[in-house]
């Protein structure tokens, strides 16, 4: 569905009620989702599971694990270059996993079971988890050097910039969970939900849980029973992630849970060709970059020259959610990657 709840769709179409796809994580690049399903197994909703991966576009989906290893596995995150994935997996109890994208080279980075929820860090070096002390801890990809980083959380989220983490807590006194957001080195704790006003269907609190930043890092989506008739009944929701501006996002029968936002597009290394330079000072206009102190120029007037070493984008236009990119004159138009972070799975 779009970030504001619309356009909600079906990417798998399975009509049996005993299939259940669940954990959707998009690629880096914004063009694949993977997913845990039962889709191979027998005809039960608790049958072992497997790692799935489609377009985004809803394609057929290929199988990436056999389920005679671990039988349930969901997915975490995938790795920031698109190479590796992220998993929970089980075989006695909840592990930390990490796997290629194909589905080889399976390997289990812990062994103390209940270890859950893994996320990797935007730039790679670190994957987030939750450990059997009920804490967030952070660890490198081959899984040494496990660090507690925020006690009492769990279901951690990078932010985009990865100055921060976004999870769910139980504070102290509340049989409900709030989310929470706090510096990746677990200070400047913030509940983002205390101020919601509702209640869920046993009179309580309600709950928040399974956070999600969105990617340009001004949003936070998550899962609540705010208002639901049931308890076990669970929508979509978005926050500012200042914790302003809470709007519902799904109405549907059962439980919707642990959203995804598609990423933005990485930026293309084809960069259009402008005039050069010509010799001697000139006026350059609006929307030239200074490489040497990264400043707007004022607009005078003249052709869009290329200040010398550094790269320009001019006059992005935003239309049906494509940008133009502007090139010199008489050169052709260059149509610029269309602007994903607007999707959630």
């Amino acid at each position: 569905m779009n970030s504001d709840g619309t356009g909600l769709t079906n990417l798998t179409s399975e009509t049996s009620t005993s299939v259940s796809e669940s954990s959707p994580a998009f690629s880096p690049d914004g063009t694949k989702i993977a997913f845990s399903s039962n889709l191979n197994s027998s005809e039960s909703l608790q049958d072992p599971t497997d790692i799935y991966v489609m377009d985004a576009d809803s394609s057929i989906p290929g199988r990436l694990t056999n389920n005679d290893d671990y039988p349930f596995q969901e997915v975490g995150s995938w790795s920031p270059d698109d190479a590796k994935m992220v998993l929970g997996c089980y075989r006695t109890d909840w592990e930390i996993c990490t796997m290629d994208a194909d589905g080889s080279n399976h390997t289990q980075l812990t062994t103390s079971g209940e270890n859950e929820y893994p996320d990797w860090s935007p730039d790679g070096t670190k994957i987030a988890f939750r450990a059997p002390s009920g804490g967030i801890y952070t660890m490198n990809p081959d899984g040494s050097n496990r660090t507690l980083v925020i006690a009492g959380g769990d279901q951690p989220d990078w932010s985009p910039d990865g100055t921060k983490i976004v999870y769910r807590r139980y504070p102290p006194g509340q049989g409900d969970s709030d989310i929470f957001v706090a510096n990746v080195d677990g200070s400047n704790p913030v509940n983002l939900t205390a101020g919601i006003s509702g209640r869920s269907a046993d009179g309580n609190k309600p709950y928040e849980a399974v956070p999600a930043w969105s990617p340009d890092g001004s949003r936070i989506a998550f899962s609540s029973n705010l208002g639901e008739k049931e308890e076990t009944d669970y929508e979509i929701y978005v926050i500012d992630a200042n914790g302003t501006n809470l709007k519902r996002l799904t109405n549907t029968p059962g439980v919707d849970w642990g959203p995804d936002w598609q990423p933005l597009p990485k930026p293309t290394k084809a960069m259009p060709e402008f005039e050069p330079t010509p010799p001697g000072p000139v006026d350059r206009p609006a929307g030239v970059i200074d490489r040497t102190s990264v400043r707007r120029v004022p607009f005078t007037g003249g052709p869009p020259y290329l200040a010398s070493g550094a790269l320009v984008l001019l006059g992005v236009a935003l239309m049906a959610g494509r940008g133009l990119l502007r090139r010199r004159p008489g050169a052709a138009p260059h149509r610029h990657a269309s602007v994903r972070g607007k999707t959630i799975a």
